[in-house]
């Protein structure tokens, strides 16, 4: 989907499986995973 595209755009990786993959997300990701809800979060 277009939001899919967009996130990976804007952040190589998708931010929401960084804890799952053992990854530390930036500080940008941090305030996008806070300032976002969306279904696919609930991994």
């Amino acid at each position: 989907s277009k939001l899919h595209y967009d996130i990976i755009n804007e952040f190589g990786r998708f931010p929401y499986r960084n804890k799952v993959l053992g990854r530390k997300n930036t500080t940008k990701e941090k305030e996008y995973l806070k300032s976002t809800h969306h279904n696919f979060f609930n991994i």
